[in-house]
């Protein structure tokens, strides 16, 4: 399951996007708050067939979480069909009890319904929070274990679903899990662990479900902008020295604005990254001044949320190429708007499904 990486966990970067819309304020806490619990069963898919000797027994997790629907309270909340938004608490073991022990972790989520019947909903359903993996790596007491080099992790989910009603606050629920764990690069190694999971479990609403708020959506006049960026990251390269590479990078990116929800982008990109020419060294290849700096173009799709967006961009290296990873690179980014023209943004880069570093920077709109 390397393509939920594609999310770039970074993607713990949407947990700023939750707290601000699940503590919007409604008449009562309780009103519109269900509580869920599910029960997982199924597989830890090592990232390389090489380490599946490590994973001796099948995947039970445990997830309980409270959540509340939206009411349309404005344009976004009814554009993206009453989400839901919440928080959630996971406990698993993940294949190896001596080799990996158990996960626990907690993150808040999003949830939007793709088909919605009278008793029947299809949704899918997106969270990020923080993970605590009980065995690490260790030179001498737990070397098997070449996938997760620190106890705490980013802890990204993803899954599909499905909801029928029993009653009018007792429903049940199925569907399938993915779940992702690594460090984003601070810690060696960095594999990471998937899990992916068939679930199972109730819903319980616990106070009174509100009236849902319906307007006219005004019509949509479509627009564009250009943008420029900087964003500074930190790295540990892949030979579990215990030193950090720091990297900058500066960006260019052009948008056009499709619909209210959805920007389509086109950019420039210049890198620097320190770990590069040590890599090469470490490799006895040619060594080049040039070597830590690299060009790119990418294309980017953008999901808007309020004064949020939530980017996947796809780049390729072209002049200045990496000679250490992929020709192409990936990023998952959260971006804010402080006001009309700035912004701030969390990012993590990658290339293909091999997260490299998280990045922190800001941006200015024309």
């Amino acid at each position: 399951m390397q393509m939920g990486l594609l999310f770039h966990k970074s993607s713990a970067l949407i947990f700023l996007m939750l707290v601000s819309v699940i503590t919007s304020a409604q008449k009562k806490l309780t009103d519109n708050l269900s509580v869920s619990g599910n029960y997982h069963f199924g597989y830890s898919l090592p990232e390389y067939s090489v380490l599946s000797h490590t994973i001796t027994e099948n995947v039970q997790s445990f997830d309980l979480s409270f959540h509340k629907e939206r009411t349309g309270k404005d344009i976004y909340e009814q554009l993206y069909k009453y989400p839901q938004m919440g928080i959630a608490l996971f406990y698993s073991s993940l294949g190896n009890e001596d080799v990996y022990g158990h996960a626990l972790a907690i993150n808040y989520f999003f949830r939007l319904k793709l088909i919605a019947r009278e008793k029947f909903s299809l949704y899918n359903r997106m969270g990020i929070g923080l993970g605590y993996i009980t065995r690490k790596f260790d030179f001498e007491d737990n070397y098997l274990n070449v996938v997760i080099g620190s106890h705490f992790n980013v802890h990204f989910n993803f899954r599909l679903g499905s909801t029928f009603d029993l009653t009018k606050r007792i429903s049940i629920n199925a569907g399938l899990s993915f779940d992702h764990y690594s460090n984003g690069n601070t810690n060696e190694p960095n594999i990471g662990l998937n899990l992916l999971t068939g679930f199972a479990g109730v819903n319980y609403l616990i106070g009174n479900r509100l009236e849902r708020i319906e307007c006219e959506v005004p019509k949509y006049e479509h627009g564009h902008a250009l943008e420029i960026f900087v964003s500074y990251g930190a790295k540990r390269v892949r030979t579990l020295n215990s030193g950090y590479n720091h990297t900058l990078s500066f960006a260019t990116e052009y948008n056009y604005f499709l619909s209210r929800f959805i920007h389509l982008g086109a950019g420039i990109d210049l890198f620097y990254d320190s770990s590069i020419r040590p890599n090469l060294i470490d490799a006895d290849e040619v060594v080049r001044s040039t070597d830590n700096f690299q060009t790119g173009i990418h294309f980017s799709q953008t999901v808007v949320f309020r004064k949020f967006r939530f980017t996947l961009q796809e780049g390729v290296y072209v002049v200045l190429t990496n000679k250490i990873q992929s020709s192409m690179y990936n990023r998952g980014i959260l971006k804010y708007y402080l006001n009309d023209d700035f912004s701030v943004r969390l990012a993590m880069k990658s290339h293909l499904h091999l997260l490299d570093y998280p990045e922190i920077g800001f941006g200015y709109k024309f």
